[in-house]
């Protein structure tokens, strides 16, 4: 290894040895926007008016850091725009596309970034792109209609390391029917109806969304061609209590792969709202995709449903754009660091993987830090944007993080992690890092809910054991869900139970564990209880219907759901804000009943959730 590293460390410092053409490659076309004077340009439209008509290369025009407000209006070819921080390089306006179209025929405009229709290849890297009309105008009526931070038609679009920010819907319009390709990597999407709304083919990974709306999140206009598409992959939707996923008006297919969702998700899957019929019916797909707490039915694995039946594996960017377009190859020196890499940031990996990465800018060399802690020691010096790690042990989790050198500096860049595939036996790891404790006093409410760690790389679903001895234990529920909720355990009792996991290839047995719930003052310990309450004030068990009560202190946000024993959602009696004191409401078994797998003698959990506190009650259809 010292042979490989010693000639190149010779290099860095003697830098005749490097070919200067070869060195400022990616750093001497740039032209320089600075609002302080000390670049070319003071304006980023300046920049791009700047630039030549007749491009065929990416023309690269990089930001300092600054807060630009203007608007920049692309109609060239292999324009790239690179800001110098993500989150201190600001480009903003702000606009209310209403109102803009009171005096304006289209609309070019409306955005703070606007597209030409018939552009291509632009790319936009490492800012804040935000139209926060709202913000400026807090007393404008229906100031959250449509406020788009980048609009327009375009193809071939890149945005990578990004902020899109807007106080309105339809934060993120890319419209280009006619087979427009837009690719979008590690970015933040914030915005209110449709806030990521292309038309075309889309392709998003390793990004965060964030939604202040009811209806809908993203929105795909796929009529242009049967096989247009929305993806996304390793991606995380957050938003307001009750924030939807999706909807569409005309034909579209959304993929979501290795997705996660907050629990304030509304229980909908992305939803047809269109007039006309849809050409190829309903297309949505899912793999791997979770909410926190527990999952709804609607979010299953179907990839299997999907056109071709694909592999989850083979759903990249390139087979989104119908191996058309590999965006991928093209990001080399758009960031100061190192990005995208391979195998995925806390993925699974095959027992001999390459690592990849992107390069960041101007870097004439990586630094590869490898191994099995959170703090890898450095393993090698490379040129090239790849390494193979020595041998590597199967079933074993390791980490990485690779810094650029530039002749300048050196950037360091994000710790990776990934876990080795099992190979010599297949079956799936053991649960782990239980909740209660093995042994432990547990202390806690009307109900108990145990909750397991598990492997991700190798476990499919769980077999939930109980009991209270550990003869006597009982297979409880065979479930996909991480935690289950035990009926009828009592204070200073000790209860055993056992988590089993499971793949294609076999279960394997877990621990035995135990806890004592609620023992007596002997413990110095409390019971933690909520500051309000919930009752079941009508009949329990019911026949035909009930009544929950709830009583709070002080006026709020209160979220009461109902749950089958294996946590599946059966659906929500209130989301919204109450005022402080007592309220009722009604539970029927006609729309329990409704619920596949449900009939008389099924136990219904109810959970209310109010000032990041809750409480649960257990319900029986008699």
């Amino acid at each position: 290894m010292l042979q490989r590293i010693a000639p190149l460390f010779f290099c860095l410092f003697a830098f005749f040895c490097l070919p200067p053409q070869t060195i400022y490659a990616q750093c001497s076309d740039m032209v320089v926007v600075a609002a302080d004077g000390s670049g070319n340009y003071t304006s980023v439209q300046a920049a791009v008016e700047a630039a030549p008509d007749d491009l065929t290369a990416p023309y690269r025009i990089f930001i300092k850091n600054g807060v630009y407000d203007e608007k920049v209006f692309i109609t060239k070819n292999f324009i790239t725009l690179i800001g110098e921080d993500r989150d201190s390089t600001i480009l903003t306006t702000a606009v209310l596309r209403r109102t803009w179209r009171e005096n304006n025929p289209s609309d070019w405009g409306v955005a703070t970034i606007n597209i030409q229709n018939g552009v291509t290849d632009l790319t936009i890297a490492n800012m804040t792109v935000r139209n926060n009309f709202a913000d400026v105008y807090p007393d404008f009526p229906d100031n959250n209609d449509h406020t788009m931070a980048i609009r327009g038609g375009g193809h071939r679009v890149i945005i990578v390391n990004c902020n899109i920010i807007a106080t309105g819907g339809d934060t993120l319009s890319l419209w280009n029917t006619d087979g427009g390709m837009f690719y979008h990597a590690n970015c933040y999407f914030e915005g209110y109806v449709d806030y990521v709304a292309p038309r075309g083919y889309c392709f998003i990974r390793d990004s965060e969304f964030f939604g202040y709306n009811n209806n809908a999140s993203i929105w795909l206009d796929g009529s242009g061609g049967e096989d247009h598409k929305f993806v996304i992959r390793n991606s995380y939707f957050d938003g307001i209590q009750n924030f939807a996923l999706g909807r569409y008006h005309r034909d579209a297919q959304f993929y979501l792969l290795d997705c996660d969702f907050s629990e304030r998700i509304k229980n909908q899957d992305i939803q047809f709202v269109g007039s006309d019929p849809l050409l190829y019916g309903k297309r949505t797909y899912y793999h791997n995709t979770h909410r926190e707490g527990f999952d709804f039915n609607w979010h299953r694995n179907n990839l299997q449903e999907a056109p071709g039946n694909p592999a989850p594996d083979s759903i990249d960017a390139r087979w989104t754009f119908n191996q058309d377009w590999d965006p991928e190859s093209q990001l080399d020196g758009l960031l100061p660091f190192a990005f995208l890499p391979g195998p995925a940031n806390g993925g699974c990996s095959p027992l001999a993987p390459t690592l990849t990465w992107t390069a960041g800018q101007c870097a004439i060399a990586h630094r590869v830090f490898f191994g099995e802690s959170p703090n890898p020691p450095l393993a090698s010096t490379v040129t090239e944007t790849q390494f193979t790690p020595d041998e590597l042990t199967e079933n074993t989790t390791y980490y990485w993080r690779v810094d650029e050198l530039t002749l300048t500096d050196t950037i360091k860049g994000e710790l990776w992690s990934f876990t080795t595939d099992k190979v010599t036996d297949l079956a799936p790891n053991a649960a782990f890092a239980p909740n209660p404790a093995t042994e432990s006093n547990f202390f806690t409410g009307p109900l108990v809910r145990l909750e397991w760690s598990w492997d991700r790389c190798s476990v499919d679903s769980f077999l939930v054991y109980f009991g209270e001895s550990p003869e006597t234990l009982e297979l409880e529920s065979v479930q996909v869900n991480d935690f289950y909720f035990p009926f009828g355990t009592r204070d200073e009792e000790t209860y055993y139970w056992r988590v089993d996991t499971k793949n294609a290839q076999g279960i394997t047995e877990g621990p035995l564990w135990s806890f004592t719930r609620n023992p007596s003052a002997t413990s110095t310990e409390t019971v933690s209880t909520p500051d309000f309450g919930f009752s079941v004030s009508g009949a329990n068990p019911f026949l035909d219907s009930t009544t929950l009560s709830f009583d709070i202190p002080e006026s709020g946000w209160v979220d009461i759901s109902l749950h089958d024993a294996r946590g599946r959602h059966l659906g929500t009696l209130i989301s919204a804000h109450r005022q402080a004191g007592e309220h009722t409401l009604s539970v029927s078994k006609d729309q329990l009943l409704k619920n596949e797998g449900l009939d008389g003698g099924s136990l219904i959990i109810a959970r209310m959730r109010y000032q990041e506190t809750e409480q649960l009650l257990k319900l029986i259809i008699h």
